[in-house]
């Protein structure tokens, strides 16, 4: 048992030199990494946790091609945008966002509006909303955006009252919004039967939603939000 002892510690390596062993270890992944088989291997790693559901996986995938150098694809920037909002990375998707212009799409800029709001983030969503007036292909996307604007209206009501409405059937919905029942900041505090002109129970469950920052919820108890029949592409969304 002794000489056992004795011949381990002979041969195990001391403690600076475990170090420097892992050291060398992490600058070969480096050089590797920073090679163009090592971006090759990231993105592969990046792609197979997208289709295993892994987003932290496929973050880190992506975070390690930013810092290697390697420029990210469109389509790669993309995912990463949208893996870091499911994460509720706010920040790092709003950098993201910022230093990239393919990433301002529409619908990206509404899934950043709708991040801000759910993360309670107001002020940082009151200036997106203003800097911010993007043109969508679906009114069901432009409604979801009125309703963001109509969630900071206490605080910016022009935002709402100047948005330049694209489809015809959300005009009703903007002036719905702009209403003093939905409008007043004080309208939560007052019974529901003192809420003119929603005197309705859906009325009031969709006034309390958009108060509550519940957009899709909102959406449900809308009246003028419920899509004509055989508008397929409103049902679909």
């Amino acid at each position: 048992m002794l000489l056992r002892k004795l011949a381990g510690d002979a041969v195990a390596p001391a403690p600076d030199a475990t170090c420097r062993m892992r050291d060398a270890g992490a600058g070969r992944q480096d050089v590797f990494v920073a090679s163009p088989a090592g971006a090759v291997q990231q993105r592969a790693l990046a792609q197979q946790a997208i289709a295993t559901g892994d987003a932290a996986a496929a973050d880190a995938a992506f975070a390690t091609l930013q810092q290697a150098g390697h420029p990210l694809q469109p389509a790669e920037r993309s995912q990463w945008f949208a893996l870091l909002l499911q994460q509720r990375k706010v920040d790092a998707a709003l950098a993201l966002q910022q230093a990239h212009g393919d990433l301002r799409a529409p619908l990206q800029q509404l899934a950043m509006a709708h991040a801000l709001a759910e993360c309670g983030r107001r002020s940082e969503l009151i200036d997106f909303l203003q800097t911010h007036q993007p043109t969508f292909a679906r009114e069901v996307q432009e409604r979801q955006w009125l309703y963001l604007l109509a969630h900071v209206d206490d605080a910016r009501p022009e935002l709402l009252r100047r948005h330049r409405v694209r489809f015809a059937a959300n005009r009703a919905v903007q002036a719905r919004l702009a209403s003093p029942a939905v409008a007043s900041p004080a309208a939560d505090a007052r019974p529901v039967g003192e809420w003119p002109p929603v005197r309705d129970f859906a009325g009031a469950r969709f006034a309390l939603a958009l108060r509550a920052g519940r957009f899709d919820e909102a959406l449900r108890w809308c009246p003028q939000a419920v899509p004509p029949k055989g508008d397929a592409s409103a049902r679909s969304a």
